[in-house]
């Protein structure tokens, strides 16, 4: 079967100008709760809530009313709770069973955090130098048994993980250490991200 060049093609461009596609990074929501969320918070940056089309593995589309309005959205951090919601443009080749994000938001916790760096121009220093900061988790800042920084950064997952960084402040240099929640999958034979290890190449080669 051959569709003629013009069968959607209204539809096509419309979503190559104004489509976003987005997903969770932590957790699924019910569908009934997507057009509350939208209504609450795309409608308070945009002045309208952009049509909502929902996709497979947990993927949602949005469609925006305006090239304009499709890139604002795409500059904003979105979170839902304590997660958030990652959103790039949406492309004619786009496959929910395939398609991931290089680039994701994760909690970075920051494990022994000195008390001094316990507010939030410093943590998201901190986020900033990992990567994109997206938010401080509050019910952490807020808790009266501190031992842990808890921060929300966007970062290459592909390009591997720090588990330390050193920070120097007033002359002096700490070793901070860093911890991951929920790493997307991540190899348990070689710690890093992209593959599981059933699909790990470098643990078949020395098994060989």
């Amino acid at each position: 079967m051959v569709l003629g060049s013009d069968v959607g093609l209204v539809e096509t461009c419309s979503l190559a100008l104004c489509g976003l596609v987005g997903r969770l990074s932590y957790r699924y929501l019910c569908n009934e709760y997507i057009p509350e969320w939208v209504e609450h918070n795309w409608k308070r940056e945009l002045g309208y809530a952009p049509e909502i089309r929902y996709l497979t593995k947990g993927w949602y589309g949005f469609i925006c009313r305006s090239p304009e309005d499709s890139a604002r959205s795409l500059a904003k951090k979105w979170m839902v709770g304590r997660s958030s919601m990652m959103i790039k443009r949406w492309r004619l080749d786009f496959n929910p069973d395939t398609e991931s994000f290089q680039m994701r938001h994760l909690w970075v916790l920051l494990l022994g955090l000195p008390l001094h760096f316990w507010n939030a121009a410093a943590m998201e220093a901190i986020g900033k130098y990992l990567g994109s900061f997206v938010s401080l988790d509050d019910f952490v800042m807020s808790a009266p048994s501190r031992n842990m920084g808890k921060i929300l950064v966007e970062i290459d997952i592909h390009g591997g993980l720090p588990e330390i960084m050193e920070i120097e402040w007033r002359g002096r240099r700490i070793v901070q250490r860093l911890d991951y929640l929920r790493i997307p999958f991540q190899c348990s034979y070689f710690h890093k991200t992209s593959h599981l290890r059933k699909s790990c190449k470098g643990r078949v080669e020395e098994e060989i």
